[in-house]
């Protein structure tokens, strides 16, 4: 517990150990390496395994970078977009937001940023003059290309559109495109989602097919080549020309782990990533932990300690970041504790003694019963200060026996339990033990059952405790708090992924997920927003949080916590620069029309009164429920032509949400009837004047 009464603000300081996962993305500069992860953008020295600086957003999610002109592009799921400037400090330049969703392609071309998005936006931006126009409005763009001063765009209805001297030429094709590049005025490369790989000729409308690999994971050109990623192999492929067309010929494969996501290559060298939070480019090799983080322990030395199941990691507190100390392999790392002088690690099938200054297995205690085995550790609570010279004692939980230890490891006594065991925690003399039968055990050290706790609907995978009150929070995702005198149940909070809690007085604990919850008493007193860690560790200036494989360093602000508007802070963020894009009072005439239902003359006159590519640009900032008013809407709508490109844009925009919708299907009926009698009437017209005029149309 903290020694200070007050309630503390924990401020973020780092992440550690997040290399990559299924999601990132690598590129090299120099001597650096940018990988994305997550929310953000890490920039390493692989020579010197050292990370640079971490560029982080609170709440997206990367979904593009790129580098050009000493620029460093940050694109996010938001539509977001933010320009550094490559000096020391990695300075921001500029931010801003022109999209409504994630970016999927930016290019700097003299000074403008073009930029394509998935809401079926390209957008030029002027970087002097922080201005944006749009180029051009489709339906969801897939990938984005830009060279020789054509764009090249495909869209999620697998239509391939190219745009030269304000001329639009556009194709459908038999599967969308997952990668996309301009050979030159009529030559496209097409990687397509299916993995077929082909040379698309828009002079002849013709196609040549190259390669079909399996599951290409990625495609790059760098330096006039194109590599492709595939399942095991890196392929490197030369662009030429023979006599009228472009071929690709093969000329290297690279043989590499399967589980690689992303690559670079540079002068001759490939480096990778790969999903389980890994980088390697020849023999050089940086990892850390490749499955998720399960426990989170303080040792004797003022160290962090990590626990997943393929290692255990040391890391050293260090000015405001966590530096990886040393590191050992498991085979299938269960849980530990420090006790004595050691890391006490359960394995499936065996118990380490480590010790603390070289990692070296000092002993090990082979199990008994072959298979899975439920493995738990607990160490005496009181020895946990340790500054104070007490007889520690080890419990190790194999199944359904508890065997204690000494501090020479010599073993004391044993105790039989009913069921398996799940959660086990030694404290002031008295031994609670979660069973898989979803009960809590209380024994004293005589191991005389005193209490048996009653309540979770599957077993407690938690348990901590103060003077007062036990907290055992169980795989139903439900947090308990329990009277110890009498073993009552005092409340039932829940807990969504969170694994543990740490206690920081006798009334106030906190508790960690997608957001940092504080609770006095009983009753939620705050939430801090995007914390995003369900392992929590208190030390004495500074609280350490993990989630999936990495942890991340919270400094205790010298302040007392304030309750702060955070979604305000984040709006600052997020201002919008939207000249020349939407006029905003339309919009929100607009809105405001879709919640009345019932005043359809207003809603006629408006779509009468705008252009049909100003509404397009609300359209596809609806939510659902305002299409669904939309839908009921244009029944009424008079103009019938315009009703049916409106449900025609909607169905291109937002196909799941109508498809859906019960009305759907009946006001395309209710269009086709009225087009056909107006088709009708048109032909009967034209008649009419050939027939009165006797001259042909």
């Amino acid at each position: 517990m903290l020694e200070v009464d007050f309630i503390p603000n924990f401020i973020y300081q780092s992440t550690s150990g997040n290399i990559s996962n299924n999601k990132s993305m690598i590129l090299q500069y120099k001597n650096l390496y940018f990988i994305s992860y997550n929310n953000t953008l890490n920039i390493w020295n692989f020579k010197t395994s050292t990370l640079v600086k971490s560029l982080r957003h609170k709440k997206y999610n990367i979904s593009y970078f790129d580098i050009s002109d000493s620029l460093l592009f940050v694109g996010f799921s938001s539509g977001l977009i933010q320009v550094y400037k490559l000096n020391n400090d990695f300075e921001k330049y500029l931010e801003y937001k022109i999209h409504t969703k994630r970016i999927i392609n930016i290019v700097l071309e003299n000074n403008l940023l073009i930029s394509a998005s998935a809401d079926g936006l390209l957008m030029k931006y002027d970087l002097d003059f922080e201005r944006g126009t749009c180029i051009l409005q489709t339906s969801p763009l897939d990938v984005f290309d830009y060279k020789y001063k054509i764009f090249g765009i495909a869209t999620g209805d697998a239509t391939f559109t190219t745009i030269k001297n304000d001329k639009e030429h556009a194709i459908i094709l038999d599967n969308r495109l997952k990668y996309l590049f301009i050979l030159d005025d009529y030559s496209f490369l097409f990687i397509f989602r299916n993995n077929d790989v082909k040379i698309y000729d828009s002079s002849t409308d013709t196609y040549k097919e190259i390669k079909k690999l399996k599951k290409i994971k990625s495609a790059k050109r760098i330096d006039g080549k194109i590599f492709i990623l595939g399942e095991k192999k890196l392929f490197s492929f030369i662009i030429k020309r023979n006599k009228n067309e472009f071929c690709l010929e093969e000329q290297k494969v690279v043989d590499i782990n399967s589980n690689s996501i992303d690559f670079y290559v540079c002068n001759q060298t490939s480096c990778f990533i790969t999903a389980d939070n890994s980088f390697f480019s020849g023999k050089l090799k940086l990892e850390f932990h490749c499955k998720p983080i399960t426990d989170l322990k303080r040792d004797k030395n003022d160290r962090i300690c990590t626990l997943s199941k393929d290692k255990f990691i040391v890391w050293n507190v260090c000015t405001n970041t966590l530096i990886c100390y040393n590191q050992i392999k498991l085979s299938e790392g269960l849980v530990f504790d420090v006790f004595s002088s050691y890391y006490v690690i359960g394995e499936n099938n065996r118990i380490l003694f480590v010790n603390f200054n070289d990692l070296k297995i000092f002993k090990i205690l082979d199990n008994d019963v072959r298979g899975k085995n439920c493995v738990q550790i607990s160490v005496s609570e009181y020895s946990k200060n340790f500054n104070e010279q007490k007889n520690e004692i080890l419990g190790i939980a194999i199944n359904q026996k508890i065997n204690f230890y000494d501090t020479n490891i010599d073993f004391l006594d044993s105790l039989d339990l009913p069921d398996y065991v799940s959660s086990f925690k030694i404290y002031n003399n008295f031994y609670f033990v979660g069973l898989l039968n979803s009960k809590v055990y209380i024994y004293d050290k005589n191991k005389d059952l005193i209490k048996t706790l009653y309540g979770h609907s599957l077993p407690v995978t938690n348990i901590n405790l103060s003077d007062k009150l036990i907290y055992t929070i169980g795989a139903d995702k439900m947090l308990k708090i329990w009277g110890l005198d009498f073993g009552d149940c005092r409340k039932s909070i829940i807990a969504n992924d969170s694994i543990n809690l740490q206690i920081l007085s006798d009334n106030l604990f906190i508790i960690g997920s997608t957001n940092l919850k504080y609770y006095i008493g009983y009753k939620i007193y705050y939430e801090k927003k995007y914390f995003d860690s369900n392992l929590l560790l208190l030390c004495k200036d500074f609280l350490i949080g993990a989630n999936g494989n990495s942890i991340s360093l919270y400094e205790i602000d010298k302040y007392e916590l304030e309750k702060i508007n955070e979604i305000s802070e984040e709006s600052e963020i997020l201002t919008t620069n939207n000249i020349n894009i939407i006029n905003t009072s339309k919009y929100e005439e607009f809105i405001d029309i879709l919640e009345d239902k019932n005043n359809y003359i207003k809603f006629n006159k408006f779509i009468c009164g705008i252009g049909l590519g100003d509404l397009d640009s609300y359209l596809i900032l609806l939510s659902a429920t305002q299409i669904y008013s939309l839908i009921d809407l244009l029944f009424q709508c008079k103009n019938t032509i315009v009703a049916s490109r409106i449900f025609c844009t909607l169905i291109s925009m937002h196909k799941d949400i109508i498809m859906g919708y019960k009305r759907c299907d009946e006001l395309r009926e209710n269009l086709c009837i009225k087009m056909k009698d107006i088709r009708d009437k048109l032909g009967k017209n034209t008649y009419k004047i050939i027939f009165k005029t006797g001259e042909k149309i």
